[in-house]
């Protein structure tokens, strides 16, 4: 309640005043003579000791006037204490979105990025939900959300805590954009269907490198229900080299080398790479690497 409170509480006092008003009689202030009266001698008017009340209505509705206007001005708010349990508290349905390319293979990129993510799992509440994500060129599921009807995974965080130590980066190029916005679309999908009342969340991991795609960005409507804390990791060195495949996709055809373009960082020390091809399923190919010179803040096309 406001300080002020009690002063406009005090107000009600002024109730008292109608019943006042309607206790004075007003007595005729002037006098005017009559000549038929000139003989007759004035009788004073009786005293009595008991003063009665008259128009009750009119009394009761100036009273309750006078309480309005100081209750309005109080405005009394009394709190209700409400003792709610921990499992009554509407928790927060948290996703991870860890960044797995291989700029993450850069310094010491990748233990900054499990810190985050450790930092994150312990700020969790008792009934938050947590999800972890991985992306590269395509994002992967590896803890999902709780879902409807099923039976809840037992201890949650702990479960992300041992996938975060059997993962780690890869050798594949980054598409930011395409994995924020199918995880997006996936939270508020739940809001919209009223799978959970839980808050949504996502806590970005990456470090955002130069190059990432986020076309997919540009084309979709963010919903407003869905905030995206980033936790942004440095390296120590900033120098970089990236690989980009570069391919014609209206004259290519099976017998065609592939080409990939090599662009080193203009902060860059190091001007000696080697490039090695790499199948699908991560193994590396037998030959050899094709060693490519690329000075700093230039790029080499090789075949």
């Amino acid at each position: 309640m406001s300080v002020l409170v009690p002063l406009y509480l005090a107000g009600l006092g002024a109730l008292s005043l109608p019943v006042l008003f309607h206790l004075i009689r007003r007595t005729p202030r002037g006098h005017q003579p009559f000549s038929t009266l000139l003989f007759l001698s004035p009788s004073p008017p009786r005293l009595t000791r008991r003063s009665r009340l008259d128009h009750w209505l009119l009394l009761l509705l100036r009273a309750a006037a006078l309480a309005l206007l100081a209750l309005a001005f109080a405005r009394p708010f009394f709190r209700a204490s409400a003792v709610l349990s921990l499992e009554q508290l509407a928790g927060r349905r948290v996703a991870i979105v860890l960044d797995t390319s291989a700029s993450m293979r850069r310094s010491d990129l990748w233990p900054q990025a499990l810190a985050h993510a450790e930092r994150t799992i312990k700020e969790l509440g008792p009934n938050d939900d947590v999800a972890l994500v991985t992306f590269d060129e395509h994002a992967q599921t590896i803890v999902d959300f709780e879902r409807p009807g099923e039976p809840p995974t037992r201890d949650k965080p702990n479960l992300v805590r041992q996938q975060l130590k059997s993962l780690g980066p890869s050798w594949r190029s980054t598409d930011l954009g395409s994995a924020l916005v199918s995880v997006a679309t996936e939270l508020d999908s739940a809001v919209e269907e009223a799978e959970s009342i839980a808050e949504p969340q996502i806590v970005l991991i990456t470090d955002l490198q130069s190059g990432s795609r986020v076309e997919d960005l540009q084309a979709y409507e963010w919903p407003s229900q869905v905030p995206v804390v980033v936790h942004a990791v440095r390296a120590s060195k900033s120098s970089n080299a990236s690989a980009l495949l570069l391919t014609d996709t209206e004259h290519a055809t099976e017998d065609d080398d592939s080409r990939v373009r090599v662009i080193n960082a203009a902060d860059s020390t190091a001007e000696q790479f080697f490039v090695r091809w790499q199948s699908a399923d991560g193994r590396l190919a037998a030959d050899e690497s094709l060693p490519v010179h690329v000075p700093a803040g230039q790029s080499r096309v090789v075949r």
